[in-house]
């Protein structure tokens, strides 16, 4: 890929990612009560969206880091060189628990367009360089949370899939020992 190329990419990207945003708290109603925290894959993944919703800058946070986290979910899925339908399905479910007012419809289409997008470096670095800025500890944690149950969703954690988790976990900010402890968490038996 010539240089130019995947810089171009790389700001198609962010820009379709921006709009998406954009259009998605446009649909969002502004006082909107919280929804009651509900938990995701038997209790272990609690929603991004609990707290404060209706101020938009926080809303618009939420909403950027929820696109970071399906991209990152994505390159996980893509790590080992196969992406079963299981795989998909964890992400799927992930973005019908956590996207507020995302129905079944939003959720294919978001998985089709990540999968159908070329994988790219310049993508996931933005992705995370976005989730060091505007998200919390927490959600750090959870997008880790997501890519060990997205790793771990066909019964095999593949070597090229930890290394992805700990890559990308240390380069969000989260110490090797945190890192390591949740993915031995998922660990198939």
């Amino acid at each position: 890929m010539e240089p130019m190329t995947g810089v171009a990419v790389t700001v198609v990207l962010i820009v379709v990612g921006a709009g998406v945003a954009m259009w998605w708290n446009a649909k969002q109603e502004p006082e909107a009560p919280a929804p009651p925290p509900n938990k995701w894959k038997g209790g272990k993944i609690t929603p991004m969206m609990a707290g404060a919703r209706n101020k938009a800058p926080e809303r618009v946070a939420r909403e950027s880091v929820m696109i970071q986290a399906v991209l990152l979910a994505v390159e996980m899925a893509r790590a080992d060189g196969e992406v079963p339908d299981s795989e998909r399905e964890t992400i799927r479910q992930f973005i019908l628990n956590n996207v507020t007012g995302a129905d079944e419809e939003f959720a294919d289409n978001a998985i089709a367009k990540g999968f159908d997008a070329t994988r790219n470096t310049a993508a996931v670095d933005s992705a995370i360089a976005t989730v060091r800025a505007v998200g919390s500890e927490e959600q750090r944690v959870l997008i880790l949370e997501l890519l060990v149950h997205v790793a771990q969703a066909d019964g095999v954690i593949h070597h090229a899939e930890r290394a992805f988790m700990e890559r990308i976990g240390e380069r969000m900010g989260l110490g090797p020992e945190e890192v390591a402890r949740l993915i031995a968490l998922e660990e198939p038996e």
